[in-house]
C-alpha cells in the first residue's frame, strides 16, 4: 500500500504533467492572442486599406496630370497680364518662308501691289471698344468711349506693331507711298524711330527661341542659315476675328479723342 509520502509525490508528478500538457497546448495558443499578434492578425486589413487609398491618390494624380498636359498644349505660353483677348489664344505650328520673291515665295504681304496694299490694310490698327467690367482688370487703366456708355478703348499691340511694320514697308518705296508727303519731314523721323523701337521690344519680349538650321547651297558652295523653319505661334486668325467682333464701329472717325471720359 502506498504511503502518504508516495501519493503526495505521485499527485505532484500527475500535475506537473498536467501544467506541462496546457503549456505545451493551452499557453501556447493563448500566444496567439498577444496584443502584437492581434496586430499581425489585423495587418492585411491594414495593408489593404492602405494600398487602396495610395492607387487611388495615384490615380488623381496621374489624371491631373494628364489634364495639365492637355491644357498645356493650348497654353505653352503663360499670359501673366490679363488681356480681354485671352480667350482667342491658341497655338499652331507654322512654317515660316524666306520672304523673298526672287526665291519664289508666294505671300499676300510682299510687293507693293494693290492686292498687297489690301492684305496690309486688313491688319493694320484696329480701335477696340470692351465693357467694364472688362476694362477694369487692365494693368493700366484706358478710357471711356464718348458717346458708348459702359464702353472703353483699347487696341491689341499686335494690331498696333503691324501698323508699325507697314508703315517702314512703305517708307521703302517712297516712289509709290507718300506717306507724309514731305509736310513734315520731322515727325516723319519720329514715327519712324518710335516704330523700330517698338518693333525692337515686341521681339525681344517674345524671344523667338526657334533653332534656325544651317543649309548647304550648291551653286553658292556654301552654307547659309535657312528661314524655312517651323515655329509655335498663337494663331493669329483667331485674334484677328476676335478683334473685328469687338472692333469700334466707324474705327478712327468714330472715336472722339479730344473728350475725356474715366471709370
Amino acid at each position: 500500500m502506498p504511503s502518504p509520502a508516495n501519493e503526495e509525490g505521485t499527485e505532484r508528478l500527475l500535475a506537473k504533467d498536467h501544467f506541462d500538457d496546457i503549456s505545451d497546448n493551452e499557453i501556447g495558443q493563448s500566444r496567439h492572442h498577444t496584443p502584437q499578434a492581434l496586430s499581425r492578425t489585423k495587418l492585411p486589413t491594414s495593408f489593404g486599406t492602405k494600398l487602396s487609398v495610395s492607387v487611388n491618390v495615384l490615380f488623381f494624380l496621374c489624371i491631373l496630370f494628364l489634364l495639365r498636359m492637355r491644357s498645356s498644349q493650348n497654353a505653352p505660353f503663360t499670359q501673366v497680364l490679363y488681356s480681354p483677348a485671352q480667350s482667342a489664344i491658341q497655338y499652331e505650328t507654322v512654317l515660316f518662308n524666306e520672304g523673298s520673291e526672287t526665291r519664289g515665295v508666294q505671300s499676300e504681304y510682299i510687293g507693293i501691289s494693290d492686292s498687297a496694299d489690301a492684305a496690309w490694310e486688313e491688319i493694320d490698327f484696329v480701335i477696340l471698344r470692351i465693357d467694364k467690367q472688362s476694362a477694369t482688370k487692365l494693368t493700366h487703366p484706358t478710357l471711356g468711349i464718348p458717346g458708348d456708355t459702359g464702353s472703353y478703348v483699347v487696341t491689341l499691340d499686335v494690331f498696333h506693331q503691324l501698323h508699325c511694320l507697314n508703315m517702314i514697308r512703305k517708307s521703302l518705296f517712297p516712289e509709290k507711298y507718300h506717306y507724309w508727303d514731305g509736310e513734315n519731314p520731322e515727325l516723319e523721323m519720329t514715327h519712324k524711330v518710335h516704330c523700330v523701337e517698338q518693333l525692337r521690344q515686341s521681339l525681344m519680349c517674345s524671344s523667338d527661341i526657334t533653332p534656325i538650321p544651317w543649309r548647304w547651297v550648291d551653286e553658292a558652295q556654301e552654307s547659309f542659315p535657312s528661314s524655312v523653319t517651323s515655329h509655335t505661334c498663337r494663331n493669329f486668325s483667331n485674334i484677328h476675328e476676335w478683334a473685328k467682333e469687338h472692333a469700334l464701329p466707324g474705327g478712327w472717325l468714330a472715336f472722339d479723342a479730344k473728350t475725356k471720359i474715366e471709370y
